[in-house]
């Protein structure tokens, strides 16, 4: 049996210098930061699989973007951010870009949003 499995991450930030600082994240270097994501990415994702990025993606050119898309696996879908350009967002490689999506999996739904917002389950009244 060949299972496809589904992945969700989100603020990779490649190529975005000011991602070391603002987040103090461990790395001596942006080129370690993002040659470090890439490696975790490909060791994690197969091909077939895949992966829904919930924004703040990358930061350069289309022509960067899209070549660091072919470099990693999946199949990668992108919900919008607020530090998505737009060269990102035109960059091939995505499988689909947007601002929001619902799946629903056999298991479970699950709404995807780069911003967070309140989720109401229930219904707001008792029906008589």
């Amino acid at each position: 049996m060949f299972l496809i499995m589904i992945y969700f991450t989100a603020d990779t930030h490649f190529n975005d210098p000011r991602i070391l600082r603002i987040d103090r994240r461990p790395f001596g270097s942006l080129a370690e930061h993002d040659r470090t994501l890439i490696s975790f990415w490909n060791e994690t994702v197969s091909p077939d699989d895949e992966i829904w990025h919930l924004g703040d993606f990358a930061k350069g050119s289309a022509e960067f973007v899209s070549s660091l898309l072919s470099s990693l696996q999946g199949r990668k879908h992108l919900i919008i951010g607020n530090n998505d350009s737009a060269a990102t967002i035109d960059a091939s490689g995505w499988t689909s870009t947007q601002h929001y999506k619902e799946l629903t999996p056999d298991w479970q739904e699950i709404d995807q949003s780069a911003w967070p917002f309140p989720r109401q389950t229930e219904p707001a009244y008792t029906p008589v």
